[in-house]
C-alpha cells in the first residue's frame, strides 16, 4: 500500500510560542506520527531550527520567505514559492491525497491547485482574520481582500474546522 501524502500550508512560524504556532506544530507532529503518512509542511521560514521529532523521513519542510511585516505584500509576494514547493513535495512523495491549510491571507493558491489537481482540501480556521488583518495593516480593502480569500477557501474545501467555538 500507497503511503498517504499530506500537505499542510501553515503559513506561520511553527518553532514560534504563539498560540497559532503551537496549534500548527502540534497538528504537525499528530500527523507525522500517523502510520503511512507522508507530510509536506510549507510554512515561513524561521530562525530557530525545527523541533527534532518533525525532522523524520516522513516529513518534508518546505520553507517559503521568512514573514515580513506587511503582511499582504509577503502574501502576495510568496505565491511562486508556494506553487514551487508543492510542485518539489509532489515530486518527492508524490500526489497528496490532500491539502490541510490554515486559512490566512497568504491562503491564496491551495484552493485553486486543490480545485485543479481535484485534491480535497480542509480549511483550519483559527481566528477572526478578516478583522485581524483589517486590525493589522493599514492598506485599505485588506479587510475586504482576506474575506475573499476566506471565501475562495471556504467553497473550494470539503471540510471546515473552526480552531474554538467563537469562530464557528
Amino acid at each position: 500500500e500507497r503511503p498517504a501524502h499530506i500537505v499542510y500550508f501553515a503559513y506561520v512560524d511553527i518553532t514560534g510560542s504563539s498560540g497559532e504556532n503551537v496549534f500548527s506544530r502540534e497538528l504537525v507532529r499528530a500527523l507525522a506520527r500517523q502510520p503511512g503518512v507522508r507530510l509536506t509542511l510549507i510554512a515561513p521560514r524561521s530562525e530557530r531550527p525545527l523541533p527534532d521529532d518533525l525532522r523524520a523521513p516522513n516529513v518534508m519542510v518546505r520553507a517559503l520567505p521568512a514573514k515580513r511585516r506587511g503582511r499582504l505584500l509577503w502574501a502576495l509576494s510568496i505565491q511562486r514559492a508556494t506553487l514551487r514547493s508543492l510542485r518539489q513535495a509532489r515530486a518527492h512523495f508524490g500526489p497528496p491525497i490532500g491539502h490541510i491549510v490554515t486559512l490566512r491571507l497568504a491562503a491564496l493558491l491551495p484552493p485553486l491547485l486543490s480545485r485543479l489537481s481535484n485534491t480535497p482540501q480542509v480549511l483550519l480556521v483559527e481566528g477572526h482574520e478578516a478583522r485581524n488583518v483589517g486590525r493589522m495593516t493599514s492598506v485599505p480593502g485588506a479587510s475586504k481582500v482576506m474575506t475573499a480569500v476566506a471565501w475562495l477557501n471556504a467553497v473550494c474545501s470539503v471540510r471546515v474546522m473552526a480552531a474554538y467555538g467563537a469562530i464557528r
